[in-house]
């Protein structure tokens, strides 16, 4: 039986994509930096809300030149257009990086340039939890790292960069919802208050609430 794989609206912010089916298609292309050609860029964003949890997509270059990179955008501000990205790349191969309008913000970069294979699908998957990025290819890290600051929810999408076309299959978003650790006296009328007010609210807001003593009661049935 072949594996559903959900199906979300994009719409394009810069660059010429194809969405009409799996995989979606950036079609590449040169554009004008100033005097000097260069591959064009693309940003695509889906509607799918994204805080925490993991992103994962299959990326094929068709024929990457030394510019080539595909990042899967983990936050979009449709504000400043600022945004943070996990992927592949030409100049490093594997990157955690933000772009905040005026330069790009590199926190993890590993990986020797023009190393991306072309028509080799890469099975690339980002976690994110409260802070911490984690990159994964082929199902190995080869990146992390620790943000300055939590990540805002927001949207979620790809950024590319090519002259040649770039494949995007089975694009993913797994939510993780936030997490609140409650810490009161284990009495009444805190009790009250937890289980009435705390924890209602929490769920409202889709927030995993949990007091310091729903720990401790799993961890003594589970040990």
């Amino acid at each position: 039986m072949a594996k559903h794989r959900p199906r979300y609206n994009w719409a394009s912010l810069a660059g010429s994509f194809e969405f009409g089916s799996d995989p979606i298609r950036f079609e590449g292309g040169t554009i004008k930096y100033g005097e000097e050609p260069g591959p064009a860029l693309g940003m695509a964003i889906c509607d799918q809300w994204f805080g925490g949890g993991s992103l994962s997509a299959d990326i094929q270059f068709s024929e990457p030149t030394s510019r080539a990179s595909c990042q899967l955008v983990l936050s979009y501000n449709p504000t400043t257009r600022a945004f943070l990205s996990a992927g592949l790349g030409n100049e490093a191969l594997y990157g955690i990086v933000s772009w905040d309008t005026t330069r790009w913000n590199p926190y993890s970069i590993a990986g020797d340039p023009n190393r991306l294979i072309p028509k080799q699908y890469y099975h690339i998957e980002t976690r994110v939890r409260g802070s911490l990025v984690n990159l994964l290819v082929d199902g190995i890290e080869v990146a992390s790292a620790t943000l300055p600051m939590p990540m805002s929810r927001s949207q979620v999408g790809v950024w590319c960069r090519d002259q040649s076309a770039i494949l995007i299959k089975d694009f993913t978003v797994s939510t993780e919802p936030p997490r609140a650790f409650i810490v009161m006296q284990f009495s009444s009328p805190y009790n009250e208050l937890y289980q009435e007010v705390v924890k209602p609210i929490c769920t409202e807001f889709h927030v995993d609430a949990a007091r310091a003593d729903e720990g401790l009661m799993t961890h003594m049935v589970l040990g």
